[in-house]
Formats: C-alpha cells, sequence, structure tokens
C-alpha cells in the first residue's frame, strides 16, 4: 500500500497542498476555521503521517539535530551520544555535537552555533544546572529536551533518571555482602545528580555501617585513582564511585597498593560504560538505561511525544568487583 502523502489528504479535504501546508506548519499564511478542521479531519481519517525530514525542511531548519554533552571524555557521554546519533540517523536526521568540557561559556557558544545552524532541535545534558540557565534555553522553548542533568523546577520535556534509587541500589549491594566501612567518590560539588545518588547511598545504610564521602575534582579516571589512593585506609572494606569513570580509575589504584577486589574492597560503579566490562575484575554498577534515554529524547524532540511521568528507573549490574 502506497504511503499516505500531502496530495491525498488535499484531495480528501478539498482543498489545495498548500493549503494542508499551511495548516501542518502553522503559517506562514492563514487558513480559515472551516478549511482547517476539514484538512485536520482528513489528517485523522487518512492516517497521514508527516515525514519529519521535509517537515524540518519546510519549516526552514535543516535535517539536523543538535546534541551538547558536558564532557565527550566521559565515556558515558560518549555512548550516549552514539545512541542518540543511532537513533537520530534512523529518522533521517544527522546530528551535530557540541563539547561544553563542563564549562558554561563553551556550552552557550555551542547552543548559539546550533541556533545559526538552524537545527531542527536541541538534546541538551548541561554542564550547571544549579546557576542561571543559558538564555537560550527559552529561546529553543519547545525544539529542546535536556537529558540526564535537569534542573529543579524544570517544567520542559527532560529525561531523567531516579539517582536516589541508584544509590540505593548500590548501598544495598555492599551492605549485603557484609561490608561496614565504606567510601563515597562523590565527584565535584554542586552536581544535583550526583547529590542524589549520595543522599540515595548513605539513606540506605544501616546504622552500623559507616561511609565517608569524598570529593573529587573531576569524574574522570585520573581523580577516581588520585582519591583511592588518599582516601582509602585499611579499615575501608567498601568503595561506591559516583560515575564508572572514578571506578575504573579506583580499580587502578588500589590493585597498584595491593590490595584485592573484592577480597579486600568491593567497589561499585555508576553509569554502565561499555569500558566496565573489560575492567579487572570486572566492574559491578548501576547502570542507566541509555538506549532508553535515547529513543525516549529523540521521540521527544521530533515528534513532540510527551515524556513519560516519572524517572526512569537504573538497574543495579552484578559483576566481580562486588
Amino acid at each position: 500500500m502506497s504511503p499516505i502523502t500531502r496530495n491525498d489528504v488535499a484531495r480528501a479535504a478539498g482543498v489545495s497542498t498548500a493549503v494542508v501546508s499551511y495548516v501542518l506548519n502553522d503559517g506562514p499564511r492563514r487558513v480559515s476555521a472551516d478549511r482547517r478542521q476539514r484538512v485536520v479531519q482528513a489528517i485523522a481519517d487518512l492516517g497521514y503521517r508527516r515525514d519529519p525530514v521535509a517537515a524540518a525542511l519546510s519549516s526552514g531548519r535543516g535535517g539536523t539535530i543538535g546534541l551538547l554533552v558536558p564532557d565527550a571524555s566521559n565515556p558515558f557521554f560518549a555512548d550516549l551520544a552514539r545512541r542518540i546519533e543511532d537513533a537520530a540517523f534512523a529518522r533521517g536526521y544527522t546530528v551535530l555535537i557540541g563539547n561544553a568540557a563542563e564549562d558554561r561559556d563553551r556550552e552557550t557558544r555551542h547552543l548559539d552555533a546550533f541556533i545559526a545552524q538552524r537545527a531542527a532541535g536541541v538534546i541538551a545534558c548541561l554542564a550547571d544546572v544549579a546557576s542561571d540557565l543559558p538564555r537560550q534555553i527559552e529561546q529553543l522553548a519547545d525544539r529542546l529536551v535536556l537529558i540526564d542533568r535537569v534542573p529543579r523546577g524544570w517544567i520542559g520535556r527532560a529525561i531523567a533518571i531516579d539517582n536516589d534509587e541508584g544509590g540505593r541500589l548500590a548501598a544495598s549491594r555492599l551492605v549485603a555482602r557484609g561490608c561496614r566501612h565504606c567510601v563515597v567518590i562523590a565527584g565535584p560539588p554542586g552536581f544535583e545528580h550526583v547529590e542524589r545518588r549520595v543522599a540515595g547511598f548513605l539513606g540506605a545504610l544501616p546504622k552500623n555501617v559507616d561511609a565517608r564521602v569524598v570529593s573529587a575534582r573531576s569524574f574522570g579516571f585520573v581523580d577516581g585513582a588520585a582519591i583511592a589512593r588518599g582516601a582509602l585506609d585499611r579499615r575501608t572494606d567498601a568503595l561506591f564511585c559516583c560515575t564508572d569513570a572514578l571506578a575504573i580509575g579506583a580499580l587502578a589504584a588500589i590493585a597498584e597498593s595491593g590490595r584485592s577486589v573484592p577480597g579486600d574492597i568491593a567497589v561499585v560503579g555508576y553509569d554502565d560504560v561499555p569500558q566496565a566490562r573489560a575492567t579487572f575484575p570486572p566492574l559491578t554498577t548501576i547502570a542507566q538505561p541509555a538506549d532508553e534515554m535515547a529513543r525516549l529524547a529523540v521521540a521527544a524532540l521530533l515528534d513532540g511525544e510527551t515524556v513519560p511521568r516519572g524517572l526512569l528507573r537504573p538497574i543495579l549490574v552484578v559483576r566481580e568487583s562486588a
């Protein structure tokens, strides 16, 4: 069966194809209420589906999506970007990627570039949600979907994870192993999604388990190793890292010290990046559903689909490190 076209809609509604375009694009010319209703009814009766690439081009925007990531060197964002690109490419879109490097000035310059290049929309994981949001956020309006890091009070479309639950899952795993003296590597201060992971972890610990939280300068491998070298004393039998990159760095430092994982110290990460399967030992971690995040973000942007109410659920992935 041939796909339904605008010509089919125009014939069924008794109008020109130009009028159908005006209704679909909400302009540039006004359409009377009667003709608009006939077009809308014909679309519903025929089951017409608009081609997203054609829609973007007809509105003056190209078949591209802007993707803003806070740190392209972080393996979680590299993996998430690939999944978003795959989902967009399957819909006929290419993706322009901007790396903010956790810097607000770079972030705003990338957003300006996406707007100047008339991207059909932007999927953004912001570098900093604690301070005032970039001025371009209001300009993008319904052409924006936030992902992973979402500021408090945000009422726009967003795809986010239940980070409190992720922290609770990590704590439950370590407590079940009999761990009693925990260290948490939290990354830099001021990131609410990480604060929620830490709060969930601490709140799930029984009274007979102690925990010490240590901030790192970044979420990366090098800082994970540096913190592990300085913060893990002989009493420490458990380590929860708020990203897998921190955990992978910590595993290397623990190996250097001559202690074993999980025999001496059990280690749990967060994200389930591809590298987590290849560490020694393989890393137990809290998985973010990256495929689902990517699919929902692209659908919300291109189709205007309503984002599911509530937060996506993380999953405990048990491997050999804990």
